[in-house]
């Protein structure tokens, strides 16, 4: 099974563009990963589970501090999913760092940002808003980066 992790900021609001990016890489034995934040993480998984998808929740456990939100970032990425969507409004720190701690495992990440806050770097591959002037490795329109 393909495994595709998600990560959305607690604001973000643009439903059609997520639902969208989901409906590109969905398929019924592709298992959508979050980490079980109610905003965001729960409202993807709405969507994927109204398509028949699977999921799997990384819920962070708060009682390590702080921090928990990190680790169980970190813990996401180390589980090897296959591609990283990422959905990242206001600079929110908890998806940035996953979508970043993807890239730097050379997971196919996919970044999304709202329009109104747009950050100033673009994908020297595609053009894209991007999280750094470096391009992700295996920036293409082809969501599975097969063509």
């Amino acid at each position: 099974m393909r495994r595709v992790l998600i990560t959305v900021s607690r604001s973000w609001s643009d439903w059609e563009r997520m639902r969208g990016a989901l409906r590109e890489v969905w398929s019924p034995d592709t298992v959508l990963v979050h980490g079980a934040a109610p905003r965001g993480d729960m409202d993807a998984e709405r969507i994927w589970v109204s398509w028949g998808g699977p999921v799997e929740r990384w819920p962070a456990d708060w009682s390590r501090g702080r921090s928990a939100g990190f680790a169980r970032n970190a813990e996401m990425v180390a589980s090897g999913p296959d591609m990283c969507l990422a959905f990242i409004r206001d600079g929110s720190a908890g998806a940035t760092h996953t979508a970043n701690l993807a890239t730097k495992a050379g997971i196919r990440t996919r970044t999304f940002f709202d329009p109104e806050s747009v950050p100033a770097h673009r994908c020297g591959n595609c053009g894209t808003p991007s999280l750094s002037p470096e391009c992700s490795p295996g920036c293409t329109r082809d969501p599975w980066g097969s063509a």
